[in-house]
């Protein structure tokens, strides 16, 4: 076990999720500003190199090989896209489409680094936990702005953030903006709440619910709409196990927290939680009202999207230059890579895309042990609610997203080897 590396492994997402506002930002020389995430993965790197300098043989497996390929090809084709708009003069900004290319690398790096250096220090179950302690700072945080929002002097007095919309009273906790946190939120409530059936004594199971309690009050006070597509499946494995004797109270529980909160969040006349529900937003369909956010919303954002990608079907645009045309960003991460990559890109995002669905699989199956097969499960739900999220938003550039990724291969590989296992003996 290599300290130094496992240290890191640990600090890389508390650094993506706990430090991801805009005042943790550090100055160096020549690169100008940048995310504490970036200085922690940089100083993590002579690490992983002088450890692969040690021992050459990358023994990762299969799933590990399918995500990290299809990071390095979008890379790849990112570059690609760059070079023929440069060629054709149609490149606005070099800067952010370069930008993307090198985002894109350290996703491949981060990601690779990450498996390899937890599955080889068996860190696994740990690595794990100190996601579900993130989730309680989060949440927590979420919790004490949503108080601060409510006028109560001790918490307005300290947790009024820059990364608020006080207008609308929309909180973000400790991400830049509120789709980060309802993309993070998406892919770990599952977890949380599957852990309530898990958990073996009432305190653990309490704990729990009133987790997942606020992580649903944080959600709606986002503002966000596309809260509503991972909210369902964030209390999926609630109802999954309504079957289970062993776990009706911990349900029942669940299910009558979940009804109280609901009505008395809906009862509340908050600007944030009308907005999920399409109260303040134009255009007069129910999807227009939820989804798009009005007729002028996704909807015409989409529209130009593709009027620009008919222009350059192939390669597209190039990287993130659909805000340079319209001065907006695209809000889906398929229309996104369509858009900008074209269909090269696009079919390899669709490779990347195929290969989480996998891993989302082999999660659904791992593991004889019912602990074991239902943490898989809520890590599948957390990855699928991923995929559903980047319909309406653009999440291909989170961080964290890659982070979890290699969570849910890790755990994946780790406890499908303990199966195969376990079935020989």
């Amino acid at each position: 076990m290599k300290k130094g590396d496992g240290l890191f492994i640990m600090l890389l997402p508390m650094a993506s999720m706990l430090l991801n506002r805009d005042i943790f930002n550090v100055r160096i020389p020549f690169f100008g500003y940048t995310s504490l995430f970036m200085v922690m993965f940089f100083m993590s790197m002579p690490l992983f190199l002088i450890r692969l300098m040690k021992n050459r043989k990358i023994a990762v497996g299969k799933r590990t090989l399918q995500v990290a390929f299809s990071l390095i090809c979008m890379a790849g084709v990112v570059l690609l896209s760059i070079a023929i708009n440069s060629l054709t003069g149609t490149l606005i900004n070099y800067s952010t489409a370069i930008d993307s290319f090198i985002s894109y690398t350290i996703f491949f790096l981060v990601f690779f680094f990450t498996v390899k250096t937890v599955s080889e220090s068996n860190l696994t179950d740990e690595y794990y936990r100190v996601w579900l302690f993130i989730t309680l700072i989060v949440n927590l945080i979420g919790m004490a702005q949503i108080l601060a929002l409510q006028g109560i002097p001790f918490f307005e007095s300290r947790f009024i953030w820059e990364n608020m919309k006080l207008g609308t009273g929309r909180i973000a906790s400790t991400f830049r903006w509120q789709g980060m946190l309802v993309a993070f939120l998406g892919l770990v409530l599952p977890s949380i709440t599957s852990n309530i059936i898990i958990s073996k004594n009432t305190v653990g199971k309490l704990y729990y619910i009133i987790n997942l309690m606020l992580g649903i009050a944080v959600l709606l006070f986002t503002g966000s709409r596309t809260s509503l597509l991972v909210i369902p499946l964030s209390i999926a494995p609630i109802l999954l196990s309504i079957k289970n004797k062993k776990a009706i109270k911990a349900v029942s529980v669940s299910i009558m927290g979940l009804f109280l909160l609901g009505i008395y969040l809906v009862r509340l006349d908050n600007n944030a939680i009308k907005r999920v529900f399409g109260m303040h937003s134009t255009g007069n369909g129910i999807m227009q009202r939820m989804v798009y956010g009005g007729a002028t919303g996704r909807q015409w954002i989409w529209s130009q999207a593709f009027k620009y990608w008919e222009t350059a079907p192939l390669f597209g645009i190039g990287a993130n230059q659909l805000f340079e045309y319209i001065g907006m960003h695209p809000h889906s991460s398929y229309i996104q890579v369509l858009t900008e990559q074209g269909l090269s890109g696009f079919i390899i995002f669709l490779i990347l895309i195929i290969s989480i669905i996998g891993v989302c699989l082999q999660l659904w199956k791992n593991g004889s042990n019912n602990a074991i097969n239902l943490r898989g499960k809520g890590l599948a739900l957390g990855l699928v609610n991923f995929l559903l999220y980047q319909f309406s938003a653009s999440a291909v550039n989170y961080h964290f997203v890659y982070l979890f990724i290699a969570l849910c291969v890790l755990y994946c590989e780790k406890y499908s080897v303990s199966r195969e296992q376990h079935t020989k003996e």
